[in-house]
């Protein structure tokens, strides 16, 4: 399954989420590690990366419209592809076990959801070019989601993949064992690119392609294969990864919330903003002008890209994983049924 190993390490304000037998194999024993805050460092502004991403920056100034309630469902994350918004969710038995889960679009444009697709595990979504790839882990699955286009079981029969991506030639999965594969998206031979244990993000950018696992490091390969290096250490396994320009962002679970960047390819990682805590940065999303974090502590916080104050905009701890930004609209999922939207 591939819920629950966020919210469990987010234990800073955060109810208990429930894991089961897999979901101890794919968080390592880290709980311990990072139980006693850190003294927090400075942490020097940050300057405005080159490329920037769109301009509209929402401060949900008006409060958070519910989009969808998928009840008694949980959500589990959220993923964007031009104006659809894709939802994973699952729900649970007595045991912990997932005994029902789906991905449901909606048309961000009339806010209308669409058929639901049925998985066998609680489904995990990342977009890529334009497209949205969610992994069914249980059932072995990566499917494709692009708007106005049915979904498609791109790659089946595959051990316990955990994250996928894709760029204009290939779609790249990592699997339970730990190694990362490609295939062309139109099919064919399946080819073993590198390693890189507990993946939870992968990026593709030009000829390489970066891993964030469930560890402290980003590690980066050649997409054609080779050996995995890691590129910077934050100190504390990872919670979130995004590219912007030729940096990576990357949060982690420092009981002490710490943004970082990571100059690509080959860093290192520089603290962008540290948060005392005790609390935990878990999502990341960007614009121009901020970056968007889920807060254990606080809810949804933005952090200002030049002079990195931050204000929170959203008061609510149960926010947890990565918010989506559309047409100056904010997106968010909350550790329950909800995804909520606000605007300026």
């Amino acid at each position: 399954m591939q819920f629950g190993w966020l919210a469990a390490m987010l234990v800073v304000g955060c109810g208990e989420s429930p894991m089961t037998a897999h979901d101890a194999d794919v968080v390592p024993d880290i709980v311990a590690d990072v139980a006693a805050p850190d003294a927090p460092s400075d942490a020097p502004p940050d300057t405005a990366p080159d490329a920037p991403l769109p301009s509209l920056s929402p401060t949900c100034a008006t409060a958070p419209a519910v989009l969808i309630d998928v009840a008694p469902h949980r959500v589990g994350n959220i993923a964007r592809a031009g104006d659809m918004l894709y939802v994973g969710s699952y729900l649970l038995d007595i045991s912990g076990m997932v005994t029902d889960a789906r991905i449901t679009p909606i048309d961000l444009t009339t806010r209308q959801s669409g058929a639901t697709l049925s998985t066998v595990g609680s489904p995990w979504l990342q977009p890529a070019n334009g497209t949205v790839y969610g992994v069914d882990n249980a059932a072995g699955t990566i499917w494709r989601f692009a708007p106005n286009t049915a979904p498609v079981a791109l790659v089946t029969g595959r051990s316990q993949p955990r994250a996928a991506t894709a760029d204009t030639t290939h779609v790249y999965w990592a699997e339970g064992s730990g190694t990362v594969y490609r295939r062309l998206l139109a099919g064919g031979t399946v080819e073993t690119i590198t390693t890189c244990s507990d993946a939870r993000y992968l990026i593709i950018d030009g000829n390489d392609l970066y891993c964030a696992p469930i560890a402290p490091s980003v590690y980066r390969a050649p997409k054609a294969g080779g050996s995995a290096v890691s590129i910077g250490n934050v100190t504390y396994p990872i919670g979130s990864m995004l590219k912007d320009g030729t940096d990576l962002y990357v949060t982690n679970l420092s009981p002490n919330a710490e943004l970082y960047r990571i100059p690509i390819p080959g860093g290192p990682a520089a603290l962008v903003k540290q948060i005392s805590g005790p609390t935990r940065f878990g999502g990341l999303a960007a614009t121009a002008d901020f970056f968007y974090v889920t807060d254990s502590g606080a809810g949804i916080r933005r952090v200002d890209r030049v002079t990195t104050a931050t204000d929170v905009i959203y008061a609510s701890p149960s926010t947890l994983q990565d918010p989506v930004i559309w047409n100056n609209q904010l997106y968010f999922a909350k550790q329950d049924s909800l995804v909520l939207h606000c605007v300026n």
